[in-house]
Order: C-alpha cells, then structure tokens, then sequence
C-alpha cells in the first residue's frame, strides 16, 4: 500500500474502476480517518461502536460526493476537516433520532407493564395453552395483528425477525403495529368481562 495519497489522487482513484486501487485507497481513509472520527465521537458522547457506525456512514458519503464531482478539497487537512464536519452532522443526526425514538417509546406504557396489564405470558408459550378466550380476541383483531402478536408471544420471534418474515415494515413499525395491536387486544378483552 502506498504510504500516502493526496486528496486529488484519492478522488481520481475513487472515480476509477481498479477495485485494487479502490480497496488500497480506501483502506487508507480508514487508517488515517477513522481514529480522527471515532476519538471525535468520543469526546462528543459516543462510544466506540457508534464510532465505527459514524464512519462507516461518512465513507459512504463522501464516496457518492466525490462520485457526484461534489467534493474539493486541496490538502490533507481540508479532508480531515471535511470528514469531522460530516461526522458532527451523522452524530446530531442520530443524537436527534435516539431522542425521538426515546421520546416515543416514553409516551407509552412500557412493553412489560402492557402485557402484565393483560396478564400475556413473558415466555414462550404453546398455542394450546393460549385460552379461548384470548384466541377469540385475537382472531378479531385482524391478520396482521394476528400475525404480530402470535409471532412474537407464541413463536418468540423478536420484532426484526417479524418485521423480516411478515414485511408489514422496518422494526420500529412493527414495534408501534404490535403496541396497538395489544391495546385491540385490550379492549377486545375487556369487552368480554
């Protein structure tokens, strides 16, 4: 690997088709950048994981700016500046996002206080064992939240599983979908007594 690259050959080189070229170049972003990023990220709050995370998506970035002729930089320090002011961005993203994500899950009851709430087994559980009582209740509520809440209580698939397997969306929609699908349940359940 060659030691090191001006920001005008790293462009020419990711612009080009030599995959060797490409992968040498690249490698050599992730040795000189990727400590200047994570220790950025650090000292920002983030840990180790997030920092690989950050610049993992910093690497995509720039290579669909310099692929769009949107980058231009002129010494190495432009470039480093560059990468950090990306990062900075990618981090109060994600910042951002944890936040909502925090904010929203806080609006509602907590998982285990829903299910205790509706006395649902914690564990995995045979259909059998499942009265028929909540089966009734459950076949009211629909497909998809049949689906969901089967899947998740009886089968004990996690919610990326069911997310995967159904396609009813990304995790944190089934998440929500499974929520509301507890409070039909709920209702459903309390119409009966």
């Amino acid at each position: 690997m060659k030691k090191s690259y001006e920001p005008y050959e790293i462009v020419q080189i990711l612009k080009g088709s030599d995959k060797k070229e490409i992968e040498l170049a690249t490698t050599y972003l992730y040795k000189i950048f990727r400590p200047i990023v994570k220790s950025y990220i650090k000292r920002q709050g983030g840990d180790n994981e997030t920092g690989n995370d950050i610049f993992q998506e910093v690497i995509l970035f720039f290579s669909r700016q310099v692929n769009t002729l949107k980058f231009e930089a002129k010494s190495r320090n432009e470039m480093e500046s560059y990468f950090i002011k990306v990062a900075h961005y990618k981090w109060l993203k994600k910042k951002e996002t944890d936040s909502r994500r925090i904010r929203r899950e806080g609006e509602y009851l907590s998982e285990n206080e829903l299910a205790i709430s509706l006395n649902l087994p914690q564990l995995h559980i045979e259909v059998d064992d499942l009265s028929q009582e909540y089966m009734a209740a459950i076949e009211i509520l629909g497909v998809r939240c049949k689906c969901i809440l089967l899947a998740y209580y009886v089968e004990n698939l996690s919610i990326k599983e069911i997310s995967e397997m159904y396609d009813f969306g990304n995790s944190e929609s089934v998440k929500v979908q499974k929520f509301r699908c507890l409070q039909k349940l709920k209702k459903e359940l309390l119409k009966k007594r």
